[in-house]
């Protein structure tokens, strides 16, 4: 029979203590950008809400305690998980945990609230999804940010039925507060929801509109001076998501989009023929109305042009969303 001696057995209550301890450690992390919270770990599961980038939250449990690349975090009292890829995680300190509270769960109830005629409502949130039934698991039409304003038809359990523009859908009912005794003009909104509702696409565009007039450079990805694909990549860098430097392996990220579905912020790709037989040879980012930023070619500066113009028409191939 094996035998231990003192000093043993205490390094193996001492090892023993400090496991449990390691794996019951809170630390204070930060996104590195925008970030969805979940309902549970993985991407099929409800968003709660999005955080911004810097937003400061806690991790209570990752690595084996839960699925891979995944966190349980609490977030302004608020316990969820969110994947640890846009997290920094801060080991060297652990923290106290804050007091957490339940996670809102949606439910949709049978009864229907008729609204007052025309009662207008106001978006309290950023990236609110915009969806075509009262369910998370429907489709999602555009997403709004805060103080857009919308047309409330009706309230159905947790959700709105509301009308933007010519669109109808619903908005889950925290995002929206309704504001008393004002009528709405149905007409007044745009008639695109995704034009001004397609959230971290819109900041794309933005951000890429910063850079407008800087020269084109060839391997230039930084504001000094940019050729296409680093145009691209660095405008994304900016949004926390690294995709690839060149236009063809651009083309790996992202979901494919039809070229009559596309919204600001997809990626544009064109293959010159008389320069390549496969991949892509140019690529930029669409703003919306047939419209694309991007940094032409030599001599040139990162400008706005029509998808149009005889050369992008003839080449255009594909397009990508990154953020859906």
């Amino acid at each position: 029979m094996r035998k231990f001696t003192r000093t043993g057995l205490v390094a193996v209550v001492l090892a023993a203590s400090l496991t449990v301890g390691a794996s019951a450690a809170n630390y204070n992390a930060k996104t590195t950008a925008y970030l969805n919270l979940r309902t549970g770990a993985g991407t099929n599961n409800k968003i709660v809400t999005v955080m911004p980038r810097g937003a400061a939250v806690t991790v209570v449990e990752d690595g084996s305690a839960v699925p891979a690349g995944w966190a349980k975090v609490i977030y302004k009292g608020t316990t969820a998980y969110a994947a640890t890829e846009w997290l920094n995680i801060n080991r060297s300190t652990p923290s106290a945990t804050p007091a957490a509270t339940a996670t809102p769960q949606s439910t949709t109830a049978a009864t229907t609230t008729p609204a007052a005629a025309n009662q207008r409502g106001v978006i309290n949130a950023n990236y609110v999804n915009f969806r075509s039934q009262a369910s998370t698991s429907s489709s999602i039409m555009g997403r709004f940010m805060r103080n857009n304003e919308v047309v409330i038809l009706s309230k159905t359990g947790d959700w709105y039925n509301i009308q933007y523009g010519d669109r109808k859908g619903y908005v889950f009912a925290q995002y929206l507060t309704p504001k008393s005794g004002a009528a709405a003009n149905t007409t007044s909104a745009s008639a695109s929801t995704t034009s001004t509702a397609s959230g971290k696409g819109d900041e794309v565009v933005a951000i890429g509109k910063k850079y407008i007039g800087t020269p084109y450079r060839y391997g230039g990805a930084s504001p000094k001076g940019f050729d296409c694909s680093g145009f691209v990549y660095y405008v994304h860098k900016q949004m926390g998501v690294t995709i690839g430097r060149g236009a063809t392996s651009q083309m790996a990220y992202g979901t494919y989009v039809a070229k009559s579905d596309l919204q600001p912020g997809d990626i544009v790709f064109f293959r010159d023929t008389r320069r390549a037989r496969s991949g892509a040879t140019h690529s930029g980012i669409y703003v919306g109305n047939n419209k694309f930023i991007h940094s032409p070619t030599s001599g040139r500066t990162v400008c706005i042009e029509s998808l149009s113009l005889n050369y992008y028409a003839k080449y255009y191939i594909s397009a990508r969303r990154i953020f859906n």
